[in-house]
C-alpha cells in the first residue's frame, strides 16, 4: 500500500511541475493589488494542504489496519531545477 501512495504522490508532484513554466523571482512575488496573494503564497498553501491531506489519510489507514494511530509524516518539497543541456 505504501508503494502505491508514494507512486500517487510522485504522480501528483509531476503534474504540479507541469502546470506552469518556471517563473522569475519578481513574477512569483508579484501582486495585482496589495490585498492579493502572490503566486508564492498560493503554491505554499497548496503544498501544505496536500501534505495535510496525506497525513490524515495515512493516520486513518494506520488506525483502520492496526498500529498506534500516530503517524509522523514529513514530506520535503524540493523544487526540481532545470539544468541546461550541453
Amino acid at each position: 500500500m505504501i508503494c502505491s501512495v508514494c507512486f500517487e504522490f510522485e504522480r501528483y508532484n509531476t503534474l504540479g511541475d507541469k502546470t506552469s513554466p518556471p517563473l522569475p523571482k519578481y513574477e512569483i512575488h508579484w501582486r495585482l493589488k496589495k490585498t492579493d496573494n502572490p503566486i508564492v503564497i498560493i503554491v505554499k498553501n497548496l503544498a501544505s494542504n496536500m501534505c495535510s491531506k496525506w497525513e490524515i489519510f495515512l493516520t486513518e489507514a494506520e488506525k483502520k489496519f492496526g498500529g498506534t494511530g500516530k503517524t509522523n509524516l514529513q514530506i520535503n518539497i524540493v523544487p526540481k531545477r532545470n539544468t541546461p543541456q550541453l
